[in-house]
């Protein structure tokens, strides 16, 4: 089955080598390791990271994750998951990975994202979502600091998912918008 999934993947990779929308394609693993395609989309105003998983024989689902920045400060404007039960497979903690890595290549220093409180179910849910992944929650807000990596023989240990993502995805950058 992985090894199927995978070969899909690589197709629809291959079809998004010079599209517009879907640029710089890339396979990746969450930590459940499945494997899944990134893709990155960025205009003036904002950054898009696409995730494409596989969810049936040869059905695709796209989540993403739209971010901003202003100042030294990374905005997670939106994260999009279209199915509940798209939920718990690793998919947010791999874009916010993602993100973190994006806000160090740009030295910016915090990621805050904002997120709704339509019942309290899911208010409990993103809270242990953004705790998860090291992010602290006031209220409707989660703030995560970001410690820059630079060349200066910091002694900082790196989260391994994270190492390995940065050493395959440095390709990952900004585009100039058309």
């Amino acid at each position: 089955m992985y090894k199927k999934n995978l070969e899909k993947l690589e197709h629809l990779k291959a079809a998004f080598e010079n599209n517009r929308y879907y640029q710089q394609p890339v396979i990746h693993h969450t930590a459940k390791k499945e494997p899944v395609l990134l893709s990155v989309f960025t205009s003036s105003h904002s950054t898009v990271f696409y995730l494409f998983t596989l969810t049936g024989k040869d059905y695709y689902q796209r989540h993403q994750m739209t971010v901003r920045i202003r100042g030294n400060t990374l905005y997670i404007i939106k994260m999009e998951f279209l199915n509940d039960d798209q939920y718990r497979k690793g998919y947010g903690c791999l874009l916010l990975e993602i993100a973190e890595e994006y806000a160090r290549e740009y030295e910016i220093k915090k990621i805050v994202s904002h997120f709704p409180s339509e019942d309290i179910h899911n208010y409990n849910r993103n809270v242990a979502f953004y705790k998860k992944n090291d992010f602290s929650v006031y209220g409707l807000e989660a703030v995560k600091k970001i410690k820059i990596h630079k060349g200066n023989g910091s002694a900082e240990v790196k989260n391994p998912a994270s190492v390995s993502m940065t050493e395959e995805n440095k390709e990952i950058k900004e585009v100039p918008a058309d």
